[in-house]
């Protein structure tokens, strides 16, 4: 039983980071060139829940702000699932309470349409949002849900908004690129 149980997690540990050959040779933006000096340590300014999906998601809006700050220095995202493979989130600004719901509804884990194939190797994030408290950069890895833009969206918070500053489209099976899921 150990011996099938130490099988299974090697694996599953093998497909967990996908590592592409080219996830690296494009130039992309990088958390580095992105980085915040402050970070915000004070109190969090209670989140304002303007909209009816703030409103819905309310106690984890809340609670991701007691949490602090994780995001471009004094921001923190709230996410949440939306199914199988799928996940919704806003940022709120700790600073004055201001939550900002993204341009798309939500990110969902990205595969060609035909064949399921959990790990065809374009992948370069492990999570479907990866992003540092110390860097604007926000990098979406999957599906915009009502975007119809597959692959690795990258995101700046700016004033009062996320300016999406690149795109690298999946590569699916035949090597050619992703519209949709």
């Amino acid at each position: 039983m150990v011996a099938i149980l130490f099988a299974l997690f090697f694996s599953w540990n093998s497909f967990g980071v996908p590592q592409a050959a080219d996830c690296g040779a494009k130039k992309l933006p990088r958390f580095e060139e992105h980085e915040t000096a402050d970070i915000y340590n004070g109190r969090a300014h209670p989140p304002v829940l303007a909209t009816a999906l703030d409103r819905k998601y309310k106690t984890t809006i809340r609670n991701a702000a007691t949490v602090g700050t994780n995001f471009s220095g004094h921001f923190a995202i709230a996410s949440w699932g939306c199914g199988t493979g799928c996940q919704e989130f806003v940022i709120v600004d700790l600073k004055t309470g201001t939550v900002y719901d993204p341009s798309f509804v939500g990110v969902v884990f990205h595969y060609g349409p035909k064949s399921f194939n959990p790990t065809p190797g374009w992948q370069c994030y492990p999570d479907l949002l990866t992003f540092r408290r110390d860097s604007s950069l926000l990098v979406v890895e999957g599906c915009l849900l009502r975007g119809e833009q597959c692959g690795r969206t990258y995101l700046l918070m700016e004033p009062g908004r996320l300016r999406q500053v690149a795109y690298d489209p999946d590569q699916i099976q035949d090597r050619a690129a992703s519209k949709s899921r």
